[in-house]
């Protein structure tokens, strides 16, 4: 039996052990999920959001933009030696502290059976995001 089946059996097989106590089943899930299944990250949060939508267990899933946070890391995979190569396409990062705020603020709300998005206040080019960080850590890339 492969990963994906073992999870596709999970919530017909346990959910009239666990329905009982999860009332509001909350996934942190990204923006454009459904728009980057090329990559086998994205593939894995969008077979978790379908689970999670297939348990029949009331639930709401929170895609967040991108963390502040993992500027670094951004730079360091879109790396070739000393080139930092990254699309300009636009994002609105998020502090973690504010993703966990929203996260906490949909969990007390009611399921909202779907998905609902949080971003960050401020549109920003992707490749300026990672520049910014870049130059503020001192990396000459």
């Amino acid at each position: 039996m492969s990963f994906s089946q073992v999870n596709l059996v999970y919530p017909k097989r346990f959910k009239p052990i666990i329905s009982p106590f999860v009332h509001h089943h909350v996934v942190l899930s990204v923006v454009g999920t459904d728009r980057l299944l090329q990559s086998g990250y994205f593939r894995a949060k969008m077979a978790q959001e379908e689970l999670v939508q297939a348990s029949g267990i009331p639930y709401t899933i929170v895609r967040a933009t991108q963390f502040f946070e993992f500027a670094g890391t951004i730079g360091y995979v879109a790396a070739e030696g000393e080139t930092v190569r990254l699309p300009s396409a636009l994002a609105q990062p998020m502090v973690s502290d504010d993703v966990a705020a929203a996260v906490a603020d949909f969990t007390l709300r009611e399921p909202a059976n779907g998905i609902v998005e949080a971003a960050g206040p401020d549109q920003i080019p992707l490749d300026d995001f990672v520049r910014q960080y870049l130059k503020a850590t001192d990396d000459k890339r």
